[in-house]
């Protein structure tokens, strides 16, 4: 007779399951969408019957906000003979305003019915997924906001180093390497365009996003109307038209050298130099403290010495560029190792990387373009909001149910997180960019 062995009591073993439940991605960052909400700079609005995003001022309408400041300066200064010489004529300043307009953007969450039923109690599951994934999802909301506020105004979420559809049926099937991955999030589904203003090559859905490697991984085949997925090609939030000025104006709408394009309804080439945001182009070479006062140095060429931008700058950096500041530190750190105690060499080390540089705070932030840096004064940034972040409702109801293939309704539910505004700076010269940085060896890859 046999002994009675593991596999005949399994059926009543008690699984262990440890407490805590890790998240394998990133945590839900939104650094920037937290710093302009924080400061309290919110505009409530309407929608617009005249001007906004992507259209052109119309004078007999009425854009949803404006956003004015004297741009240029008035009266005349003349020397003259005070016997009786004649002084000249005189002018005055002028004033204009950028005109902006809600965009509006939905976080959907569906749950079959069993799903949840079989998680409604601590005696059948270690979660209770609805309340569990309502909180997920609102926090991917802000996430996903935050890597929007980013952008140039078309949508663009970040641009595409390599692509591949040559892998085997899953998950991987596809990858694609970005100059930010952490832009994105798993089941996110994103447009491919061959430039700004171009014409969609089509979508795929995100299997899983490596912020490591900066790669993304898809089971779907790249889209390749008119013309396969390519390097430089960008990749644009899903719904977008992807031409300029039609999405949030977000960091690189405003953040821009030059007197080209226009910006809100203004044409830069009308007003230069007034539209422009100071800019350094490291051209690949390493951060320097150096860089830093060059910054700052062009912010008071551009606003004057006083300038209360000079108080209130933030510098904005993603972790290659803290990893580079903190480069230059050790370089020039001395230890004297009598004063040390023990028998361990001093730790050339601190846990984080510097909170400033050139004595202005850092918002370190993965959703910022690695190899750029931005100095911002927040007193200038703010949003705009038709709808605050909530759950769409129609009277009151919250939870819509989804309809089969025969005409009732399946066994799941959805729920959609709702929010419209944008983002606008009232001053782009109070502010100014480091691009093209080298990134220290080994922080991606």
């Amino acid at each position: 007779m046999a002994a009675l062995n593991e596999a005949a009591v399994q059926p009543v073993e008690i699984e262990a399951f440890r407490e805590d439940i890790p998240d394998l991605m990133m945590e839900g960052e939104e650094t920037l969408y937290s710093a302009l909400k924080k400061a309290g700079r919110v505009i409530t609005c309407s929608t617009s019957t005249g001007g906004g995003a992507g259209s052109s001022y119309d004078p007999s309408g009425r854009p949803s906000v404006r956003i004015p400041m004297r741009i240029k300066a008035g009266s005349t200064h003349t020397q003259f003979n005070a016997d009786g010489g004649d002084m000249g004529r005189g002018t005055g300043s002028l004033w204009a305003d950028q005109f902006l307009g809600p965009v509006s953007f939905s976080q959907a969450l569906e749950i079959t019915a069993q799903a949840i039923w079989s998680t409604d109690s601590s005696k059948k599951a270690r979660i209770n997924v609805k309340p569990v994934e309502m909180t997920n999802t609102l926090d991917q909301f802000k996430m996903a906001l935050d890597a929007d506020f980013q952008g140039d105004g078309s949508g663009a979420l970040a641009t595409i180093v390599t692509a591949s559809s040559a892998g085997t049926a899953g998950p991987a099937y596809s990858n694609v390497t970005v100059d930010n991955a952490n832009q994105f999030f798993d089941n996110q589904i994103v447009q491919v365009f061959p430039s700004v203003g171009g014409t969609s090559r089509g979508s795929f859905q995100i299997s899983y996003v490596d912020g490591v490697t900066n790669t993304l991984y898809s089971a779907d085949a790249l889209p390749s109307f008119g013309g396969a997925t390519a390097t430089s090609d960008i990749l644009v939030v899903n719904g977008a038209s992807g031409a300029a000025g039609t999405s949030i104006m977000g960091l690189r709408a405003y953040q821009v050298n030059g007197n080209t394009g226009t910006l809100n309804g203004l044409s830069r080439s009308q007003y230069p130099g007034r539209l422009s945001t100071p800019t350094v182009n490291l051209s690949g070479a390493a951060l320097t403290p150096f860089v830093g006062r060059q910054i700052t140095s062009k912010i008071q060429l551009a606003l004057g010495t006083e300038s209360p931008a000079i108080a209130d700058l933030r510098w904005y950096m993603n972790v290659d560029q803290a990893a580079a500041q903190e480069n230059q530190a050790i370089q020039v750190a001395i230890t004297n190792q009598q004063e040390i105690k023990g028998n361990s060499a001093q730790d050339m080390m601190k846990k984080y990387t510097p909170q400033t540089f050139v004595d202005y705070p850092v918002l370190k932030s993965l959703h910022q373009l690695p190899g750029r840096i931005d100095a911002l004064c927040l007193k200038n940034w703010g949003m705009i909001e038709l709808k605050a972040i909530d759950l769409y409702d129609v009277n009151g109801q919250t939870v819509f149910p989804t309809i089969g293939a025969s005409g009732g309704i399946n066994a799941s539910t959805v729920v959609y997180y709702v929010w419209s505004g944008n983002v606008y700076n009232a001053n782009v010269r109070a502010g100014a960019y480091v691009q093209n940085a080298a990134i220290p060896s080994g922080i991606f890859g």
